[in-house]
């Protein structure tokens, strides 16, 4: 697509040159055939470029292969009605008079060309050789212009270099964008995901949070919120270590992301040991269910450190809301905190409903 972009205002060019090189010199007169020609000529290919790029959106993703071929054929048929141009100057004496202007217009459009189609080098290097070459050839059978053919064929020499070192410029420039995109992405990424285990991190989830809650709000949905804690965290890192501590947060993360199997199941790091699941359209029934098998895959997991094997257990408090533009959505995440406190004072390992 960016081709297009670069190449579009020269359909515009291409539609001036002609009448700026023959009407001052009445040439639409004197010369009718040649003038009104090539003018036609341009004016048609113009025309057919602009309703091909109009099409671009209707032809592109289905046919992208015949819309380049298309697009190609055009831009270097304009080529050629320049070059027609110019070898019809270099040898028509009654057209001797805009030799020079259609020259320094050849030279321009050669040059502009190769930023314009720098994107395909295919076309960046065929547009200047179409437009020149076939005047550098013909004026080698003139005595008065083999000087001029040599300088020509010396500047159609750079203008392919410059293409060549135009298009890999490009490209680079291409990839260094396609790179900075892609970190960019991934500094998103790591914005809103915790680094130890993976999931969204409290920040992030915060902004879920706020959306959901809206959302429900509008539809008038239920939503559950769900906190829970690794039981005796404290004393897994001061008896086994932090790197033992942090393989059992993993795991916690691990069960976490399997169990929870729709799309809309929001999961984070809340806090240290603690961990926030937002279950949204959900009614509280089946939010326990979630919870009772998030508790049991815990209790399955066995964390080995060395000869040591630690086992973990979790405590869970849920709070469950139908949220209505008068509620607040702080009141959500109390809920299940204080049912969550009530689980641990009950001797943890346990589900505890805010009521």
């Amino acid at each position: 697509m960016d081709i297009i972009s670069r190449s579009s205002f020269a359909i515009a060019v291409h539609c001036i040159i002609y009448p700026v090189v023959f009407y001052p010199y009445g040439l639409y007169a004197s010369k009718p055939l040649v003038a009104w020609g090539l003018t036609s000529a341009a004016f048609a290919l113009s025309g057919i470029r602009v309703v091909h790029i109009q099409l671009t959106k209707v032809l592109y993703d289905r046919f992208p292969i015949t819309w380049m071929n298309t697009f190609t054929v055009l831009s270097l048929s304009h080529a050629l009605v320049l070059s027609i141009l110019l070898v019809v100057v270099s040898f028509d004496p009654e057209l001797e008079l805009v030799y020079s202007v259609s020259l320094v217009v050849c030279a321009g459009m050669a040059s502009a060309a190769i930023s314009s189609l720098s994107p395909k080098l295919f076309m960046a290097i065929s547009f200047p050789l179409i437009l020149l070459l076939p005047a550098i050839v013909a004026n080698l059978f003139s005595e008065n212009m083999k000087s001029m053919s040599v300088l020509m064929a010396a500047y159609l020499t750079y203008l392919i270099l410059l293409a060549v070192r135009t298009n890999k410029e490009y490209l680079r420039t291409f990839d260094i964008e396609g790179e900075l995109k892609l970190q960019k992405k991934e500094l998103e990424i790591l914005s809103r995901t915790d680094a130890l285990t993976g999931l969204h991190n409290r920040g992030y989830f915060n902004a879920l949070y706020n959306m959901v809650w809206d959302s429900c709000v509008r539809n008038k949905t239920d939503l559950t919120f769900v906190l829970l804690d690794v039981d005796h965290f404290k004393k897994v890192n001061d008896s086994f270590g932090h790197t033992s501590g942090d393989k059992c947060l993993k795991v916690i993360a691990n069960v976490l992301k399997s169990a929870l199997s729709r799309k809309t199941d929001i999961s984070c790091r809340y806090g240290g040991e603690e961990f926030a699941i937002l279950l949204a359209q959900t009614p509280l029934s089946d939010a326990k269910k979630v919870a009772e098998k998030i508790k049991y895959r815990i209790e399955e997991n066995v964390v080995e450190n060395g000869e040591h094997k630690i086992r973990l257990t979790a405590s869970f408090g849920i709070a469950h809301i139908s949220p209505t533009a008068d509620d607040k959505s702080i009141q959500l995440i109390e809920h299940a905190d204080k049912a969550l406190y009530l689980a641990k004072k009950s001797g943890r390992n346990c589900i505890k409903v805010y009521s």
